[in-house]
């Protein structure tokens, strides 16, 4: 078991790599609600790319994860003629991502879901965002103990879901600029996996429960073309803990548990531009900063049809 602790930290850094994939996807979603929030008559179907980058280099956990993904959806205002005081919809993800692990181990992974969302409109410009998610993770992934001694391959999946809300009141400076406050509370779990490496590791992981509050604020612009913003936010992860246990035939056993308790901030810059009455063009950058997982860029550019 002596070789095999050398590279249980790396199997650690996979599932890590995973969660912090899964936690960050709702992000343009509601991006998604409040761009309809604000315009009533862009309902529709709707469709974006994104990319990014994910490090973590702490303690004997490290990874590097690149990913791009895809997404598509659908909604619909309810009660145009009071303002759309209901908007729902729904959607669909597909990301794939390539995980860089320590002594050159590596591995391939993909993220499905489907969301369902919601937002609730209220005369004073406040607003309620709704969402649920479900999902499935999948990745294969090759670890490799130091000076290359050891080589475990592995792949497993697993399931998880999250449901989210966000709060929010946009106070309108004159015709054109805007401050909108917001509050935003995620929970989510992942279920537990096992898989059997390619050396006889058993591993097996336990679910994880995470609680995101997030406390934020965007600063904007709108004009008849469309609009710009810049939004800062404060996040904390209240709960979440992973888990894992490693075990021969023999018997012989370890465990790892690490705490995912994090506090960061992020600031995304981003807009949107009207290239016709019928097709809306959006894209936002976001990094985060003082977190444990350095988010060094996503990235998401879309289109949206308007029916």
């Amino acid at each position: 078991m002596v070789s095999t602790l050398r590279i249980i930290s790396t199997i650690d850094s996979v599932a890590l790599s995973d969660y912090y994939l899964w936690r960050l996807e709702n992000e343009t979603l509601y991006q998604r609600m409040g761009e309809v929030r604000d315009r009533a008559d862009l309902e529709g179907g709707w469709f974006r790319v994104l990319g990014g980058k994910n490090t973590l280099d702490k303690g004997n956990h490290y990874f590097k994860h690149e990913y791009y993904g895809i997404q598509l959806g659908f909604d619909h205002v309810f009660n145009k003629e009071d303002g759309g005081s209901w908007i729902l919809g729904g959607g669909l993800t597909y990301t794939r991502g390539k995980t860089d692990l320590r002594n050159s181990g590596s591995g391939k992974n993909w993220l499905g879901s489907v969301s369902l969302y919601g937002v609730k409109k209220f005369n004073n410009n406040a607003y309620l965002d709704l969402i649920f998610k479900a999902s499935r993770i999948h990745h294969d992934y090759t670890a490799i103990s130091n000076k290359m001694r050891y080589l475990s391959k592995g792949k497993y999946h697993t399931y998880a879901y999250q449901i989210g809300a966000e709060f929010g009141k946009k106070f309108m400076v004159n015709d054109e600029w805007y401050i909108d406050p917001q509050l935003q509370l995620n929970y989510g779990h992942i279920k537990g996996a096992k898989c059997r490496t390619s050396s006889d590791i058993n591993v097996r992981t336990s679910g994880l429960n995470s609680l995101i509050g997030r406390a934020g604020v965007s600063v904007g612009r709108e004009f008849k073309e469309g609009s710009a913003f810049v939004k800062v936010d404060a996040l904390r992860e209240f709960s979440a803990k992973y888990k894992g246990t490693y075990s021969l035939d023999s018997g012989t056993k370890n465990k790892t548990e690490i705490s995912l308790k994090d506090t960061w901030g992020e600031i995304t810059v981003g807009g949107s531009y009207n290239f016709r009455k019928d097709v809306f063009g959006f894209a936002q950058v976001k990094r985060s900063f003082a977190s444990d997982v350095k988010q060094e860029y996503r990235a998401d550019i879309g289109l949206r049809y308007v029916f």
